[in-house]
């Protein structure tokens, strides 16, 4: 089951991947700022949920997007 749905996602369109990538990003940040505030530092592990899912499902571009995005 997890195989197809991995499958069926990688074979779309980069720019659909990239879209999806951008837009996990954009809100693990929107996320980030009001929570940045009560606990410092510790939202990481929400870009890093973000990196490792959309690389591990969406393929290494979209990963490297990912981690791109959230350095940037």
């Amino acid at each position: 089951m997890i195989h197809r749905v991995i499958t069926l996602a990688r074979s779309w369109p980069v720019a659909v991947r990239i879209g999806i990538v951008t837009a996990a990003v954009a809100a693990a940040t929107a996320v980030q700022f009001p929570v940045e505030s009560h606990v410092p530092g510790e939202p990481f592990l929400l870009f890093f949920v973000v990196v490792v899912l959309s690389a591990s499902v969406l393929g290494r571009t979209a990963g490297f997007l990912a981690a791109g995005g959230r350095a940037a």
